[in-house]
């Protein structure tokens, strides 16, 4: 809305209308897009922000009074800011990196600067707590809107693609497997990205992380592929992705590995999993399902503490249970 649109408006009504959008906009705003909105220029709209001391998390963006400073906030001024002072035509801006994981659930924590993806023919200039990144791959009709503060984030193939750079293999391989488990990404996506985007820095882990998730089947945890491929090695022949049993009361549950064939299996315990009273609830119903089931199954539970120091007894436990097993329902020692 041009500035001259608004000039019949008492000044009340054009500050309140100016506040009444920051309200719909989640708060922060370009100080052009305000002076748009409101009528008045970008000096009278700086001025009040100076005399009223009003947020100013970057040097062209204010946010009224009672605004949160927030992680989610910061990463919506830093895309306010990216966006420029027309609001009639943003510049093109999403979330990428870590700012974008964050905002997927995946990485804890907020980045101290945001990540903001924009065209590779910008010319953006870093600030405090905002960090532009140029790509010649920018593509705005593959965004996301995540979350109450829709936020815009790259797709998540596009975030596993722009983390390869800077991510270790087993970072980037524990933020795909989160990816998924979120039902944010599928590994199909990530193929058909490696196959559009033939090079860029970090392909290599990211076709190795793919590798070991796709011969993996479904996988839940870093853990859970740990023990798997320790297994599997040790000469365990686990069944591919996790096991599925079905419950007398018509519930199908997933066991985490495991080899169906002799009523095996084994569920990979952390506290990341059972981090409240009703997911470690849960959990316990689930598993006591087994023991209504004719079909005698033995299912072991591990703590990541099993894969250091009490590896070697775990492992001796599982080739005891899996001899047993093997013997009892197939009528030799190895399945």
């Amino acid at each position: 809305m041009a500035a001259a649109g608004r000039r019949g408006g008492t000044v009340r009504d054009m500050w309140r209308d100016l506040f009444e959008y920051c309200q719909r906009q989640h708060g922060p705003v370009h100080v052009g897009v305000a002076a748009a909105l409101s009528g008045f220029s970008v000096a009278s709209v700086r001025a009040r922000a100076e005399r009223e001391a009003w947020w100013r998390p970057y040097r062209d963006v204010v946010a009224p009074p009672g605004t949160p400073r927030s992680g989610g906030y910061w990463a919506l001024a830093a895309v306010a800011r990216a966006r420029g002072g027309d609001p009639d035509a943003p510049k093109a801006a999403a979330l990428t990196r870590w700012s974008a994981a964050a905002v997927y659930g995946v990485h804890r924590s907020w980045p101290s600067a945001v990540e903001v993806l924009v065209p590779f023919v910008r010319e953006p200039t870093a600030e405090n707590r905002y960090r532009p990144v140029r790509s010649r791959c920018f593509d705005d009709t593959r965004l996301r809107t995540i979350g109450e503060l829709a936020l815009p984030v790259v797709a998540p193939a596009a975030l596993v693609r722009d983390l390869a750079r800077i991510a270790t293999a087993p970072r980037l391989t524990t933020l795909m497997i989160d990816l998924v488990q979120r039902r944010h990404l599928r590994l199909d996506d990530v193929r058909s990205d490696l196959l559009e985007h033939p090079r860029y820095p970090g392909r290599r882990k990211v076709l190795e992380a793919l590798t070991r998730l796709e011969g993996a089947g479904r996988t839940d945890s870093t853990p859970e592929l740990d023990v798997r491929e320790r297994l599997v090695a040790e000469g365990i022949p686990l069944d591919v992705g996790q096991i599925e049993v079905l419950c007398r009361d018509g519930v199908t549950i997933h066991l985490d590995l495991g080899i169906a064939g002799i009523r095996f299996a084994i569920e990979v315990d952390s506290m990341l999993a059972h981090a409240t009273r009703s997911q470690l609830r849960t959990d316990v119903r689930r598993s006591n399902q087994l023991a209504r089931l004719p079909e005698d199954w033995r299912v072991l539970r591990m703590t990541v503490e099993d894969l250091d120091e009490g590896w070697d007894e775990f492992l001796a436990l599982v080739r005891d249970v899996v001899t047993q097993q093997s013997r009892r329902h197939l009528g030799r020692d190895r399945p």
